[in-house]
């Protein structure tokens, strides 16, 4: 898995967005629930959970 980068949106309302983009290969699909949002704080395994659904 390679990260590409993190950036912050803010959107309509103020609400900003963190937003990673990676980079990985078919075989490293398993290791999506590795991954660590920190800003979800105890939504984080909701946030993986999505990540996994939309890699799918």
């Amino acid at each position: 898995m390679k990260f590409e980068g993190t950036f912050q949106y803010m959107g309509t309302h103020r609400i900003v967005f963190n937003v990673s983009q990676i980079t990985l290969t078919d075989s490293e699909r398993g290791r999506l629930r590795e991954l660590h949002f920190g800003e979800a704080k105890s939504a984080h395994y909701e946030v993986n959970s999505k990540v996994v659904e939309v890699y799918e």
